[in-house]
């Protein structure tokens, strides 16, 4: 009996099939992405199918052809696994490969560099040339620095790189003016907290709260291409134009500048944008018992608790409480609760021009997202006393409102 094998080529697809045609019986098909091996014995007259880790044999006698493909050789693909096991020096990464391209891989691990889009000709491991998930470790990190990391997969036909994830380093301890606290912002994102908001006109500084100093700034008043920390004018078209997202930019207060009390660096501060706000508050594990209006220190306000609140502070928390005064706590009670990385944000008002109002009434905190209708607006967060808050209120860039600063974790 003489088998006939049919090969052809077939483009990157992944219905193209594999066939085995039995004599006197129907075709067998399969995927080919179900196909591991395939082989066969002239000496045992016999046909060897690998298939989802399961050998399937044919005698070769009772088959007339069998057709495969031979794909055609593509990039391989790989996605970058969230960064864990952060140090001062270290960090752990990783990656899955999704597909080999149809080639054999040569190698494969996580390239990261300081600057955004980092290159396997940038600092970067080798861990393998097998398929699958692998994990990194990255080594020889510098304290207190933000890095950006991904996944790469290199074939002969090239290489291939995953999702973009950045970090920070720790540094010798968890330092006085970051919350202990971690909140999950995104899939795969965590920050911690400033412990205050920003204050100052030309040297920007944390101050402590729960405390009535926060500064009031116009959108994207950075102190960069000339949107200074001091501008008070009412014209909107002075502010920041053409960007729709500041957040870790040089427009962004907690990036371009070294804040006191914050690490006196930048380049690792930031605010958060529209969809990390509406994580926080509405998507993470457990969200909506971890806010509620409170007052601290007869000072009214916002709290908001973290990832793994468990409530051991020894104090009691009325989660999306409607009045300021239902979550009402002393100087010790607070600190209780704040060493347990409780976040406050004080209702802080607004500013237009020389005027601030509705302090102590409601609280605007700028995003990092402009308006996508009007080059006048910029989206601040709002809350306000019976647990009314706006994730994405359209605010003109001239109105002055306060600024909180994160950190990636």
């Amino acid at each position: 009996m003489l088998l006939s094998i049919l090969v052809w080529v077939a483009g990157v697809n992944a219905q193209e099939k594999f066939y085995i045609y039995p004599q006197q019986a129907n075709p067998i098909e399969m995927n080919v992405n179900e196909v591991d091996s395939f082989t066969f014995s002239m000496h045992q007259d016999t046909v060897y199918i690998w298939t989802n880790n399961t050998c399937i044999s044919y005698a070769i006698a009772e088959l007339d052809s069998i057709a495969l493909p031979i794909m055609e050789k593509t990039l391989p693909a790989v996605t970058t696994d969230s960064v864990s096991q952060i140090t001062r020096e270290s960090a752990v990464c990783g990656g899955n490969i999704t597909s080999t391209g149809y080639d054999e891989l040569w190698i494969y691990g996580v390239c990261w560099d300081t600057d955004p889009n980092p290159t396997i000709y940038k600092m970067h491991t080798y861990d393998g040339s097998e398929p699958g998930h692998y994990t990194s470790t990255m080594t020889n990190l510098i304290r207190n620095t933000k890095y950006y990391v991904k996944a790469y997969v290199t074939n002969s036909k090239g290489t291939s790189y995953g999702e973009e994830y950045s970090f920070v380093t720790l540094q010798d301890s968890v330092p006085g003016e970051m919350e202990y606290g971690i909140f999950t912002v995104g899939p795969n994102k965590r920050v911690r907290f400033s412990r205050g908001s920003i204050v100052g006109d030309s040297l920007l500084k944390l101050t402590y709260q729960p405390s009535s100093q926060c500064g009031l700034y116009g959108w994207g008043t950075s102190g960069y291409n000339g949107k200074l920390l001091s501008m008070h004018d009412t014209i909107d078209s002075n502010y920041v134009r053409g960007i729709s997202n500041i957040s870790g930019t040089d427009y962004d207060w907690g990036y371009y500048n070294k804040i006191i009390g914050g690490g006196n660096v930048n380049h690792v501060w930031r605010v958060l944008t529209i969809e990390e706000w509406e994580y926080l508050l509405q998507t993470r594990a457990g969200a909506s018992n971890k806010y509620g209006c409170g007052k601290i220190h007869n000072l009214c306000g916002l709290i908001i608790l973290p990832d793994d609140w468990n409530n051991t502070a020894g104090v009691s928390f009325t989660p999306q409480a409607s009045s300021w005064a239902t979550n009402s706590y002393t100087s010790a009670e607070w600190e209780a609760m704040e060493a347990k990385g409780a976040v406050f944000l004080i209702a802080s008002g607004i500013r237009d021009g020389e005027i601030e109002s509705e302090g102590g009434y409601a609280g605007y905190y700028w995003t990092g997202n402009a308006s996508a209708t009007s080059d006048d607006y910029a989206y601040s967060f709002y809350f306000r006393e019976g647990n009314n808050y706006t994730i994405a209120l359209p605010t003109r860039k001239h109105k002055g409102c306060a600024v909180r600063l994160v950190r990636d974790y």
